[in-house]
Order: C-alpha cells, then sequence, then structure tokens
C-alpha cells in the first residue's frame, strides 16, 4: 500500500461487510474516471486526505449506505458524492458467459 492510499485493505473489506459497499477504485486516475464501462449505479466521491483531494468510485445500493461509510470515514473532509461515469447494465457488469461445454 502505498502513503496516498487511505484505505487500508482492511478497512475496504469492512466497507462491504458493514455498510454493503463496494470501492471500485482508491483514488482513481483521469483514465478511470472516465470509464464508461463501469455500471451505471457507481457514484465517485470526493474527499481530502492530509491536504490531497482524492475521488475514488465506489458502489452501494443505498447512496445514504455509501454516505454513512465515508463519512465515518473521513467526517468533515468528506468534500461529495456524484453519479459516476458509468453505462453499463449493473446487473451483466463483470458478468462473465460461461464456457460451453465440450461434447463426447
Amino acid at each position: 500500500m502505498n502513503d496516498s492510499n487511505a484505505w487500508s485493505e482492511d478497512e475496504l473489506l469492512g466497507c462491504k461487510e458493514v455498510y454493503g459497499v463496494s470501492v471500485l477504485h482508491v483514488n482513481a486516475t483521469r483514465m478511470q474516471l472516465n470509464d464508461k464501462t463501469l455500471p451505471n449505479d457507481a457514484y465517485t466521491v470526493t474527499y481530502v486526505v492530509n491536504g490531497v483531494t482524492q475521488t475514488d468510485i465506489a458502489r452501494c445500493g443505498k447512496k445514504v449506505k455509501l454516505f454513512d461509510c465515508y463519512y465515518d470515514k473521513f467526517g468533515k473532509d468528506l468534500k461529495g458524492i456524484d453519479f459516476g461515469p458509468g453505462t453499463a447494465n449493473p446487473k451483466t457488469w463483470g458478468y462473465e458467459k460461461a464456457k460451453p461445454k465440450s461434447k463426447k
């Protein structure tokens, strides 16, 4: 983990277990922030850590839970939650088609 990463691995697992939040990208790059292949239920979350503004891409069933997760972590340093760039259907995002079985 580098110094600019605001989340530890345990905290990311805790987000999923406690709040139901999946953090897709921590401190996302410009290319990730413009990625149209992400699900359309993903949000961009902006916060300040050590004086540096960072933006994550996260998804959650309820925006309130997403807010709770980030506010509990960053408090007043949480700057905003906005819609993400994705256009993919959340039901099929990340789904891999099953490989056909070979006939004997």
